[in-house]
């Protein structure tokens, strides 16, 4: 064997549109595929354990779908430059090929000691474009441009043979089984009835959403539970890398081509408006990590504190607000809830309860199945009202569960307390004859009061001529691409 072609597998499970494995594979070599799971990145972070139940889940059926092209895939719980230490005594000279990250600054730190590694030995290391995300675009026009021309550039096809090095010649840091993974001692819950991880589950997605799913996608997009048919369900996906952005947008656009629907056609072009967002977001994230711990304009920052006590109640879905528990509850239960239900979750813990940001964001960030950085942590600074804009939405999570649930069929479902109650009172049941009998907490505050002082609160601190920022105009610059999008980009 030459020089030893090393696949780093990423936020990329999958074989369709793999660019990094095919060229790998064109050195003819047998080659060694690799996932890593960084202790460091996984220990008291914002990652949790449904993530690594997703991931697990996606690397089983990348292992199934290696071992029908003779090919195996190998995963470690060690820091990613130990591994390479042991590759590099056991095989010498090596290669990695990877897709690029755009991730926290954990991860960046991560990457970057990477890089640091391979050029001390030496060695090359090949990142490749996902996602349509670049380094070293800040311009948005630029940056549509690119993004265009990528998702028009021809698939990488699913190689039919897959060489992969013997078993019995990898080094016993590595290791074949995908369980062993379980062992990676990381906090969170599991979930029982979220979705599950995997290529075949991800194009299966797809499929049935641009088939019919789709026809709603846009009207229903904020009804608590219609949304969770007409919406795509592919944001996990996406997310860990099951199914290739430049896959969906290819196959949206040959959808778009074939219907006759003018009403179905608007759904989707409103799905791959969002598509482009997506990327974009991740692309805000490469040039400005520390929106993920950073608060962009600081000014609120020493006015919001948080109440552990009433933080945990918003952490159970114990607060007393029908509509903020009922949303809880479904995210803990199965991981995902609509782009309303999150931004609601967002602006009652920053505004209504006056918590600082960062901890409900990597609460959250936790919860999510689909957790992107750069989308997560852009889109609660957007919602908290600490980007450099002087106005944000308030959002009132009574008035809400009004409009979207009427009749309270979304918050009886996750409430069942809230069962016998009147229509009338289904999102007010304090104001309910019969509360006093109910199973169900107090609310911890008055939202109406509440809302009305952190809008006071706002106008007085960013309504200011200083505002407090750092490393200002390059943010600004940043910030005003950004509040081109309402803040509905959560999950796609």
């Amino acid at each position: 064997m030459d020089v030893l072609q090393v696949v780093w597998f990423r936020r990329d499970i999958r074989l369709h549109d793999h660019q990094p494995l095919v060229e790998a594979l064109r050195f003819g070599e047998p080659i060694l595929p690799i996932y890593i799971a960084d202790p460091s990145l996984w220990k008291d972070s914002e990652l949790s354990v449904r993530h690594l139940q997703f991931i697990m889940e996606g690397l089983t059926e990348l292992q199934e779908s290696f071992q029908k092209r003779r090919g195996t895939v190998y995963v470690s719980i060690q820091e990613m430059e130990d591994v390479l230490e042991t590759i590099y005594e056991a095989f010498g000279e090596f290669t990695i090929h990877t897709h690029e990250e755009s991730g926290t600054p954990l991860m960046n730190e991560r990457n970057m000691r990477v890089h640091k590694w391979m050029e001390s030995q030496g060695l090359q290391m090949k990142e490749y474009q996902q996602d349509g995300v670049q380094k070293g675009i800040d311009n948005s026009r630029a940056f549509k441009k690119e993004w265009n021309v990528y998702m028009d550039g021809q698939l990488f096809e699913i190689p039919e043979y897959v060489p992969t090095v013997d078993e019995d010649e990898v080094p016993s840091i590595l290791s074949s089984t995908i369980e062993k993974m379980n062992r990676l001692s990381v906090g969170g819950m599991r979930i029982k009835y979220g979705q599950q991880g995997g290529e075949s589950l991800a194009l299966e997605s797809l499929e049935t959403f641009l088939s019919e799913r789709s026809k709603r996608y846009k009207d229903d997009m904020a009804d608590p539970i219609a949304s969770s048919t007409s919406g795509s369900r592919i944001s996990p996906y996406l997310a860990w890398g099951n199914i290739s952005m430049r896959y969906i947008v290819q196959q949206t656009n040959e959808q778009l081509f074939s219907i006759e629907d003018e009403e179905h056609d608007n759904q989707l072009k409103a799905f791959l408006s969002r598509l482009f967002w997506h990327s974009t977001y991740k692309q805000w994230l490469v040039g400005n990590p520390s929106i993920a711990y950073e608060s962009i304009d600081t000014a609120l920052d020493d006015v919001r504190k948080i109440d552990i006590e009433v933080y945990q109640k918003w952490c159970d879905g114990e607060t007393g607000i029908p509509m903020i528990d009922a949303a809880m509850r479904l995210l803990l239960k199965t991981g995902w809830i609509n782009n309303q239900l999150r931004a609601m979750l967002i602006s009652f813990a920053c505004h209504t309860l006056g918590m600082e940001w960062r901890r409900p964001a990597d609460y959250l960030a936790g919860l999510f199945l689909d957790y992107v950085p750069g989308i997560h942590y852009s889109q609660t600074q957007l919602t908290a009202g600490t980007t450099e804009s002087k106005s944000v939405k308030v959002l009132n999570p009574i008035k809400l569960g009004k409009n979207l649930d009427p009749e309270g069929t979304f918050v009886r479902r996750h409430i069942p307390a809230l069962k016998h109650v009147p229509n009338k009172y289904v999102h007010e049941p304090w104001k309910f004859h019969g509360f006093v009998h109910m199973d169900y907490g107090e609310p911890v505050l008055d939202v109406k009061e509440a809302n009305r002082r952190a809008k006071e609160i706002f106008s007085s601190v960013k309504g200011t001529n200083h505002v407090q920022t750092k490393r200002a105009q390059k943010k600004r610059n940043a910030n005003n691409e950004a509040e081109q999008l309402s803040l509905n980009l959560f999950d796609s």
